[in-house]
């Protein structure tokens, strides 16, 4: 019997062995425990590969990879540090790792669902530019950025779609202050869920001898949602000097470092916020029209926060018309609105509640009678509200 017991034992280990990927990964950081920490994301990183070797040539590979590293700690069943090397400014380590497969396979497979056709918008202020220098720059800049997002396995809006859509919009906003309406109505239009905006490109040379051109530059690059205008990131890349023979040389590769090192921060941050909104819940924005009590919204948003689907601050927010408060939830827009009359049914003085139009991320409801402008019927609210 103990025989048969302990052979059982041994099948579930090898079993559960089968279920392990092991790695052997190196990590760096200011401290022993940094360095483990980035060691670490570098396992999980490693074993992706192998996790999913099958299709490596998956859509959004890149973010997909920073989401999962940047919950390391969720699928690192074991390791044990094999080396480790304090220096002056720094600490290394090496360590043996034993990555959980089957969970890391399962959120690449939902995130990859969750991103399909995922497609980003680059988008720079014309009225920054004010010499034929900065129409260069920036207009080269915006390539580069488009560029990298190819190279990152990310899909991207090409310039006469870009060209046609910014002229559509500087029509429909001719006296607009925040350019930021216009680029939220062309990433609309384009059905892209995140915009990127060059907000900065500025380019340093200078002459040094025997005819040589120095450049430097420093590129600002923001992302945001396209349907809550939510910021996703900001990052400053002030690129390596560059040193060519010919001065426009010198600034098109100083721009290209420039790019890359925003670009690389910019991605990071974006990319560890969708996995934030993929696991954690999306951010949504709710209108209600016809609803002109706090206390009638409270008694929605108490209930709402009974139901762990959703989340968020939930702050609420009154104009003239309507109320409306910013919060997360776990599943598609139709499920929310589901979930939210369902809720609101409950509550006497919201039973008659409806959909009025919904646009990705923005649901508009709306009781009986209650004026409802044509935009909240399938519009986006527009930046700068």
């Amino acid at each position: 019997m103990r025989r048969f017991v302990a052979a059982l034992l041994v099948l579930a280990c090898l079993g559960l062995g089968q279920d392990l990927i092991p790695v052997e990964v190196k990590g760096v950081g200011p401290d022993r425990t940094q360095a483990i920490e980035d060691a670490k994301r570098s396992a999980v990183e490693k074993a992706l590969g192998v996790a999913i070797e099958g299709f490596t040539m998956m859509e959004n590979f890149r973010v997909i990879q920073d989401v999962v590293r940047s919950r390391a700690e969720g699928y690192i069943a074991n390791f044990e540090v094999v080396e480790e090397i304090p220096f002056p400014d720094r600490f290394e380590v090496k360590i043996r790792a034993n990555v959980s497969s089957s969970p890391l396979k399962a959120d690449a497979k939902t995130l990859q669902s969750s991103l399909g056709g995922f497609r980003i918008m680059a988008f720079y202020d014309l009225r920054k530019v004010t010499t034929p220098a900065d129409s260069e720059n920036y207009a080269y800049a915006y390539e580069r950025t488009n560029e990298f997002l190819s190279r990152n396995g990310l899909r991207y809006v090409e310039r006469s779609v870009f060209d046609r859509l910014k002229q559509e919009a500087e029509a429909l906003f001719p006296d607009t202050v925040n350019p930021l309406t216009v680029a939220q109505h062309m990433a609309v239009q384009a059905n892209v869920p995140v915009f990127w905006e060059l907000s900065r490109v500025v380019v340093t040379k200078a002459d040094k001898a025997l005819g040589i051109t120095q450049a430097i530059a420093t590129v600002d690059l923001k992302a945001y949602d396209t349907y809550t205008a939510e910021g996703m990131g900001t990052a400053v890349g002030k690129g390596e000097p560059a040193v060519e023979f010919q001065g426009d040389d010198a600034v098109r590769s100083a721009i290209d470092n420039g790019v890359q090192a925003a670009a690389d921060k910019l991605l990071y941050q974006m990319n560890k916020i969708l996995g934030r909104w993929l696991f954690d819940g999306k951010p949504y924005l709710l209108r209600f029209y016809g609803v002109s009590s706090y206390k009638i919204l409270r008694k929605l948003k108490d209930k709402l926060k009974e139901d762990p689907r959703f989340g968020g601050q939930m702050e609420i927010i009154f104009a003239e018309n309507y109320g409306q408060f910013d919060l997360t939830f776990k599943g598609a827009s139709d499920e929310l609105a589901d979930a939210t009359l369902d809720y609101a049914e409950k509550i006497p003085e919201l039973s008659t509640l409806d959909v009025v139009g919904f646009f990705k991320n923005q649901v508009n409801f709306a009781l009986p009678g209650a004026k409802v402008p044509e935009q909240a019927k399938g519009k986006p609210v527009k930046l700068g509200r």
